[in-house]
């Protein structure tokens, strides 16, 4: 299954790296990036992490707030988000229930690099999938993220 620009986002709930349950629920009504990576301190997983951490003022500028999925678990979380000052939320998918449901499944049950753009009425806005750029994803979010903020008549 592929998620598409203007599907519904599917529903999801975890821990994120201080034990905290994050729901898409609660973030409805409210613009958010979603991004995938396969695993914790790996190179281009950390390069992506410090990248999206270092644009944070960014995104917060816009109200957008981004959170990371990987299988790693809570524990894993904490130490990479202290290890590397990372102030946005990482949720923790050990068992890929939300990874497979946004189609971030690869081969062998390895976790793709996928970003989604969720818009305020919980439906895909924008969807950026590239294996070899962890930072080309935060430059693509951010760009999307000011396309998608310009009124309509001005694009």
């Amino acid at each position: 299954m592929v998620l598409s620009e203007g599907e519904p986002a599917p529903p999801f709930e975890a821990l994120d790296q201080d034990g905290e349950t994050v729901s898409s629920a609660a973030l409805s009504g409210k613009r958010f990036v979603l991004y995938f990576y396969p695993r914790d301190g790996t190179t281009i997983c950390t390069r992506e992490a410090c990248s999206f951490e270092a644009d944070r003022p960014e995104f917060e500028a816009l109200d957008v707030p981004v959170i990371g999925v990987s299988p790693n678990r809570v524990s894993s979380h904490k130490r990479f988000a202290e290890k590397h000052g990372l102030g946005f939320r990482l949720l923790a998918d050990p068992e890929r229930d939300i990874i497979g449901k946004y189609d971030a499944k690869g081969l062998f049950g390895r976790t793709t690099r996928v970003t989604y753009i969720i818009g305020a009425d919980m439906r895909i806005e924008a969807v950026h999938r590239s294996e070899i750029s962890g930072s080309g994803h935060v430059k693509w979010a951010k760009n999307t993220l000011r396309l998608l903020e310009k009124p309509a008549e001005a694009q």
